[in-house]
């Protein structure tokens, strides 16, 4: 126990906490389920960490000097917490508490090339963006600076958590990487879309569907009304009437024209008729990050059916195929464990999904849009609507491919499938 503090109030004071978790609180405990830490540079420049307490529905953070974050620690481990993990520049330290109270330490050092840059876990304001498509460039001595498409300076980062005075929160890096990820990929696939039908004497109607806090919906109406230069209409639903409110009044506060937020839920949910519905479509882009489970499925419905010539979604959740899969005998051995079985019906539910949106006119994408050290909920369908008349072949060839893996694997719904049937 000494040694682990010890290290990690080093660590804090010399400004290389990379990263500290805190997990398995005890069962009679109302503690967050996680706790995470990082280092950062003060107002002062001085080093600080930053705690963040996840709570099921919000984060808590907290700012403190190295010596009360240490404080925090003990108070916190093992009283509270049965698991402690602790990673610097230049070891990882793993605290393991028993049910009986015995306590197991796990060091392992972390080897450096020589000469080699030690990491740099405290962002600074000095890291901020360029404008998006500039190449990367070299700085002083081995440190460069990254191209950006979200600018760490924009007022809405601020307003929404994501940044404060001296530049992106470390407890917000991960978030932030996301949504910048998210936004390029966002852009070239806008870039390959064909904008020719949509009516140039109207704005470009968005809507990001299952929205959550709106980080992701405040950043691609930006980048598409200030980077593009266009004119934006977006909309972010969410079920949660409170994240609604919130989001609203800090796009009041920002100024930003053309952002809501609603209260809505994606199976209920139908967009609003545009007043000039006859000349094109209700929705032009569709965003759903991280809709969980079937709303995935509802989100890419009501893009399809409303029109829209992009839809970009990061599928969560999978459950619905799961207790469905009776696979062929052969596969027996690789699906009777859980976590092979689980990763077959995420594949196979997004493979049905992408399969279903090209047989509705569209050209699909799945990638992984950000590192597995980011999220583990990864995964990005992008699809871009082909241009020109329907090809009743390709949708011929895709519903037989659909049929054939459903009954490979003995699958008897899915819900995307079932919507667009109804429609």
């Amino acid at each position: 126990m000494r040694r682990f503090f010890e290290a990690a109030l080093v660590a804090a004071e010399g400004g290389v906490l990379q990263k500290l978790v805190l997990s398995r609180p005890r069962p009679a405990s109302d503690a967050p389920p996680r706790v995470e830490g990082r280092s950062f540079r003060g107002h002062d420049g001085g080093p600080q960490v930053q705690l963040v307490e996840s709570f099921t529905t919000r984060d808590v953070t907290h700012s403190l000097a190295p010596g009360a974050a240490e404080s925090r620690l003990r108070a916190w481990v093992p009283g509270t917490y049965l698991r402690a993990f602790l990673r610097t520049d230049e070891a990882e330290w793993q605290l393991l508490v028993g049910k009986r109270g015995q306590i197991g330490l796990q060091h392992k050092a972390l080897a450096l090339a020589p000469n080699a840059p030690r990491a740099r876990p405290m962002l600074r304001g000095d890291e901020s963006a360029r404008a998006p498509h500039a190449a990367d460039t070299a700085g002083e001595g081995h440190d460069r600076v990254k191209a950006r498409w979200v600018d760490p300076e924009a007022p809405f980062l601020r307003e929404l958590g994501v940044t404060n005075a001296a530049g992106v929160i470390p407890a917000m890096a991960r978030k932030y990487r996301q949504i910048d990820r998210f936004v390029e990929l966002l852009d070239h696939a806008l870039g390959r879309a064909d904008l020719s039908a949509i009516d140039k004497n109207r704005p470009l109607r968005i809507a990001d569907f299952g929205c959550g806090k709106g980080y992701l919906t405040f950043a691609v109406h930006e980048h598409l009304r200030l980077t593009r230069g266009l004119a934006v209409e977006t909309t972010g639903l969410e079920l949660r009437e409170e994240l609604v409110a919130s989001a609203n009044r800090a796009a009041l506060r920002c100024g930003i024209p053309g952002l809501r937020f609603v209260r809505g839920d994606l199976e209920t949910y139908t967009p609003p008729a545009a007043p000039d519905a006859g000349q094109g479509a209700t929705l032009d882009v569709m965003v759903a990050l991280h809709a969980c489970d079937t709303a995935t499925d509802h989100a890419l419905h009501l893009g399809v059916t409303s029109g829209a010539v992009l839809l970009v979604c990061s599928p969560c959740c999978h459950k619905e195929l799961r207790p469905q899969l009776r696979p062929p005998a052969v596969l027996a051995p690789v699906l009777r464990h859980g976590v092979h079985l689980g990763q077959e019906a995420e594949m196979l539910t997004d493979t049905l999904r992408a399969l279903l949106v090209e047989a509705e006119g569209y050209d699909t994408t799945l990638a992984e849009f950000v590192s597995l050290e980011h999220t583990s909920k990864n995964r990005l369908l992008l699809a871009v609507r082909r241009a020109g008349t329907e090809d009743a072949a390709r949708r011929a060839s895709r519903l037989e491919e659909i049929a054939a893996l459903k009954d490979f694997y003995g699958v008897e719904r899915q819900r995307l499938e079932t919507l667009l049937v109804r429609n």
